[in-house]
């Protein structure tokens, strides 16, 4: 079984991005601009909400503030919380369009497809989309049992040494999640297989990924911190800019909109870079000779 070089890929991926970057740009924009409008529509219904029922945030919430108007909300509008993941399915479903469009661009750059063609419903979309919910269903279930099994361990240590809370409990925080994700990252080529129309399942995916898994961790926690930093650094000056704009300008939700814009196509620039690192892991496991 190959072994994936971690570094090579990402770089790769990026140069990759940058090289398509007009056919990346084609079929990133209108999931991009949809995703904005899909975040503004949410935070309009979250805000209406709050204001129908008549609770206001405070100046400087808590996560005791949140966890209260959360509670409130689903005692007096039992149907905000099903709204709210209706939104939040519907971006999955957004970002899940473009993934399965540029994971067919890049495994199958000779039979590229138009930007209808790669946005419009298909068979692969839907299994592909069948597929991401699997995968995202295994990582909760995961985590569940990786919470459960750390937090009796860590129980047993502290009980033993109950000087070392400090340094167990950011363990029991952190091992579920990279559990958990570890375990979705050694299935989760099927997502590329479903986009071009490959037939593997999550046991080939298994087999197939052995011995990299630690690679494909690291390969997402880089790729994942990049988006972060980048939205991150982004997202001071722009809000500073467009909240001063709001202000002398008339149209609120305009530059609301605009900002959204500005984070989701960097948000989608990431996506493009980790559906591209997937799609290239993918080639050299499923077929190493083609890389050679």
């Amino acid at each position: 079984m190959p072994k994936l070089a971690v570094a090579s890929i990402l770089t790769d991926a990026i140069r990759t991005v940058w090289a398509e970057k007009g056919d990346f740009a084609r079929i990133g924009v209108i999931p991009a601009v949809a995703l904005a409008f899909n975040v503004i529509a949410l935070q309009v219904f979250q805000l209406s909400a709050l204001m129908g029922s008549g609770m206001t945030m405070p100046s400087q919430p808590s996560i005791e503030d949140a966890h209260d108007l959360a509670t409130r909300l689903l005692n007096e509008n039992a149907g905000f919380f099903g709204v709210v993941l209706l939104f939040m399915f519907l971006g999955f479903v957004i970002v899940s369009f473009f993934a399965c469009a540029w994971h067919y661009r890049i495994l199958r750059p000779m039979q590229g497809r138009t930007v209808r063609e790669a946005l419009r419903w298909d068979s692969a979309k839907g299994r592909f989309i069948l597929m991401a919910i699997l995968l995202v269903a295994i990582e909760i279930a995961v985590q569940f049992g990786a919470s459960i099994a750390s937090g009796m361990a860590g129980m047993a240590v502290l009980a033993m040494v109950p000087g070392l809370a400090f340094a167990v409990v950011p363990i029991l925080i952190v091992v579920p999640y990279g559990v958990a994700i570890y375990v979705m990252l050694r299935f989760a080529m099927v997502l590329p297989a479903a986009a071009v129309g490959d037939d593997l399942t999550l046991q080939d995916s298994w087999k197939l990924t052995q011995g990299n898994g630690l690679a494909l961790l690291s390969l997402a926690i880089l790729i994942l911190f990049g988006i972060i930093a980048a939205m991150v650094t982004v997202f001071i000056p722009v809000s500073l800019v467009f909240s001063l704009l709001a202000f002398i300008s008339p149209g609120l939700l305009t530059m609301m909109f605009l900002m959204q814009l500005v984070l989701c196509s960097l948000f989608m620039m990431g996506a493009g870079v980790w559906v591209t690192a997937l799609s290239l892991a993918y080639r050299q496991l499923s077929d190493p000779k083609a890389t050679a």
